[in-house]
Parts: C-alpha cells; structure tokens; sequence
C-alpha cells in the first residue's frame, strides 16, 4: 500500500487506507468518522496518521481553525524511530495550516525539507505539494515549478491519485511561471485538462472540481462555462454528504461561493 503512511500499526492500516479512499472521493463524513474511531487505537502512529488525514479533511472543508488543532495532535503523536513518514505529514500539515502567513509557512517548510530525505516516496510527494503552493502564495512560481516537477516525476511510484494531483499542482505552478508566454500557458492549460479528465474518471470529486474550477478561469467563455458548470454539480455533490456545520464551511470557502456564485 505506497498510498498509507509508513507509522500505524498494521492492525489500523486498513482502516487508514479505507479512510484514504473515502476523503479521496469526496465522501468526506465517512472518512472522518474513520479517523476519529482510530485515536482510541492505542497506537500514537495510527492516531498521528489518522489526525494528519482529518487536517487535511477539515481543510477542504474551510475549517482551518479545526485543522491546526487536530494537526497539532498529529505531531505530538509523531514520536519514535518508525516516524518518520508521520512526523513528515503532521510538519507539512502545519506549513498547509500557516499558508497566508508567510513567515510560519516558511519555518514549518523549513522544519519539513530537511527530513524528506528519510521519507516515503508518498510522503515526500505531499509534501512537494504543499511547498510549491506556499511558494506560488509568496509569488516564487519557478521555485513552485521545481517542487511540483519532484511531485510529478515520483507520483506514479505512489498511486493514480498522486499523478492526478501532481498534475494538477504542476499545471497551475506552470500556468503563473508562463507569463507572457503563451505556449507555456497553453501547456500548463492542457496539464490541469488531463488531471481534470482523470480525476473524472477514478472518481476523485475534490481533485474534479478544483481542476474544473481552474480550468474555468482560464479558457474561453463557452468552454470556461462548461468547465465550470461541471464543477458547480461536483461541489454540490459533496456538500449533499455533510453535516449542516460543515456544509457551511464548505459553502462558504471563498472558491467555493465564487464558484456557486457565478452560477446563479
């Protein structure tokens, strides 16, 4: 399973990578309730593991607030020699909890870089992922491209799920790099349309939308419609599955309601 971080005690590691499988397809209550019946576990990798993936949960959901805490949890669990997969995952949850202050994004990057070396191939793969989007949110979009390169070149030894995304990360990191050039644009263009179409067909409704969303402001207006009529029913497919509260976090994401709005 290249997909589950190294950590948890076998016993859990089904249930993590059921829970995966779930927030991977959008069915986001579910996957939750996995991870919250896995901190009675005993086990501080299982419970790192699983509080690592309900950060990132609450974090599509707009619950940041949430997020840091239960990432906090992560990392105080993320203890001894076999950790070093899930001291990696909680470190670039928190660098993904700081994106928008600049200064603790880039002392938790800081604290994850220097222990990719010792990581999984899955690991260091999430991890690219959130240092290129710290870098494109502190306006270094060639230095975002490198990172999201290191993604993309490792992705296919992790899953389909992780190509998808790094796909989609690289597409977008390319997209801000091109500038003025407009075959680098088109390039990035057609990157984040083939991370769309397979997100489609394996199913992975938050990596559909976010690419549709993208893809939507990015193309002419009879296609950018389409594009972003597809991602208005995927992010109303999502939030038929939550909770009242979380439902409103969800719908009131700023991409999201942007989303929505221009559907009305």
């Amino acid at each position: 399973m290249p997909w589950v971080p190294d950590g948890p005690a076998a016993a859990f590691k089904g249930t993590i990578e059921q829970a995966i499988g779930l927030a991977a397809g959008g069915s986001y209550l579910p996957a939750l309730a996995l991870t919250r019946s896995l901190d009675s576990s005993g086990d501080p990798g299982t419970v790192s593991a699983a509080a690592a993936l309900r950060a990132s949960i609450l974090r599509q959901l707009h619950q940041h607030a949430a997020a840091r805490h239960v990432d906090e949890r992560a990392l105080a669990c993320a203890i001894g020699p076999d950790a070093s997969d899930t001291r990696v995952d909680a470190l670039a949850g928190r660098a993904a909890d700081a994106i928008g202050d600049p200064d603790q994004a880039w002392h938790w990057w800081a604290e994850v870089a220097w222990r990719l070396p010792e990581a999984s191939a899955r690991a260091r793969v999430r991890a690219w992922w959130v240092g290129a989007e710290i870098h494109l949110a502190t306006n270094r979009p060639r230095q975002a491209c490198e990172l999201a390169e290191y993604a993309a070149d490792l992705a296919p030894a992790v899953s389909p799920r992780h190509q998808v995304k790094s796909a989609l990360v690289l597409g977008v990191a390319r997209f801000v790099a091109s500038g003025a050039d407009d075959h680098a644009a088109r390039q990035a263009r057609d990157l984040v349309r083939s991370a769309a179409v397979a997100a489609a067909r394996q199913r992975l409704r938050p990596l559909l939308w976010v690419s549709a969303s993208v893809l939507s402001a990015w193309l002419p207006d009879t296609e950018a419609e389409r594009w972003r009529g597809w991602a208005a029913d995927v992010v109303r497919s999502i939030s038929v599955g939550l909770t009242p509260a979380l439902r409103a976090g969800w719908m009131g994401d700023p991409a999201v309601a942007a989303l929505l709005g221009e559907r009305r």
